[in-house]
């Protein structure tokens, strides 16, 4: 797997040329001023939610902001509540005010909730999309907002595990994640950059903490972070993301919870009301790193992921998720600690005791390797 070419069906189209963007917040943020701005969610899920507190800033400072969410929802739902989007079957466009939840009716529906929430239609793209697909969806929605080229994309992620390079001995899931990533590749836009809210979340969810943190280095050593910004509940844009996601029943929502719950000063495993009876009780310590908003040059991000490169344009979630496997089959074929017994026993060393957790409710999608898909 680590050599790539058309020959093998890889992808070998050019990518277009961004620019790397400041490296500071505030300044990230200026050069965003009168452009289009898209703020995605990585994975699916709750990670469009994740985009909140960077919102409540570029949308005093664009001149026209798209949320888009690799959507988990029922096509039900989308088909009933969305709007097509011209010459594209895999995205829709839901609009604020579409969609209520009622007493005895409260279906995973978090494009919904958040359109509601911050008065911003949220566009929808089916996660049975391929690459290229998915890609052009977003010309099509740009174009939809009569615009070309965006001014940035920022692509938002609930956890960490959109970083990984592959070579983590930890079990993590991406392919959601990596999938969507390799698609906005292929979006023309002046600057592209990766979002992060929960670092550490990944912790419970199959990867080691150690490895977590050495791929934060790593990234750092190659300049591609590009803030660090601590939210606390003294911080207006961390209390309109936690009031955001308070209206987006986060019952709904493992990673948005805990980030709420380490953004309001909780710290270790505390577990917040609204997910008691979902994982009863949270494993994955609470700490700065969880109310830490990172920003990463997503150009450096996608140089460092071994296998990027290896995964078609024609490839869908299952096929990425194939690639990842594949890949961390012939890296790891001869390393005999490398075991899910081993991982399981090295995450316990990292995240202290593991809980008995219940089944997700039905309202929650789950893929087929059994992880939950509401980031």
């Amino acid at each position: 797997m680590g050599n790539c070419n058309s020959a093998n069906g890889a992808a070998t189209e050019a990518r277009p040329d961004a620019s790397p963007l400041p490296h500071s917040f505030v300044d990230t943020i200026e050069s965003c001023r009168g452009g289009t701005v898209v703020l995605s969610g990585c994975g699916g899920g709750y990670d469009v939610v994740g985009t909140a507190p960077f919102l409540y800033h570029i949308q005093k400072v664009a001149s026209d902001v798209v949320l888009i969410n690799l959507t988990t929802t029922s096509p039900s739902l989308l088909r009933d509540f969305g709007e097509p989007v011209s010459g594209c079957r895999h995205a829709h466009r839901i609009n604020p005010g579409v969609f209520f939840q009622r007493q005895n009716y409260s279906p995973y529906f978090p494009e919904a909730l958040f359109a509601n929430s911050v008065k911003l239609p949220v566009y929808a793209i089916g996660r049975d999309a391929s690459i290229t697909e998915v890609s052009t969806a977003y010309r099509k929605i740009l174009a939809a907002h009569k615009c070309r080229m965006a001014r940035a994309i920022f692509l938002a992620k609930g956890g960490s595990d959109v970083l990984f390079t592959g070579d983590e001995r930890g079990n993590a899931a991406p392919a959601e994640d990596i999938m969507h990533l390799r698609s906005v590749l292929a979006v023309p836009a002046e600057h592209r950059a990766v979002l992060t809210l929960g670092f550490n979340i990944n912790c419970g969810r199959g990867i080691l903490a150690w490895e977590v943190e050495d791929r934060l280095n790593q990234l750092r050593e190659s300049d591609a972070v590009l803030f660090e910004e601590r939210l606390s509940s003294d911080r207006t844009d961390a209390t309109y993301y936690v009031d955001t996601v308070t209206k987006c029943d986060p019952s709904k929502t493992v990673v948005q919870s805990l980030v709420c719950a380490a953004i309001e000063g909780r710290r270790g495993t505390y577990t917040p009301d609204c997910l008691v009876s979902r994982i009863h009780q949270n494993v994955v310590p609470l700490t700065c790193r969880t109310a830490t908003l990172f920003g990463f040059d997503m150009d450096a991000v996608a140089r460092g992921i071994k296998y990027l490169d290896c995964i078609p344009n024609s490839a869908d979630v299952r096929g990425v998720r194939e690639a990842i496997n594949d890949y961390k089959e012939e890296k790891f074929k001869n390393q005999n600690d490398w075991s899910m017994e081993g991982i399981q026993q090295e995450k316990a060393m990292c995240i202290g005791p593991k809980a008995t957790l219940p089944p997700l409710p039905e309202e929650a999608p789950v893929s087929s390797d059994g992880c939950a898909l509401s980031a």
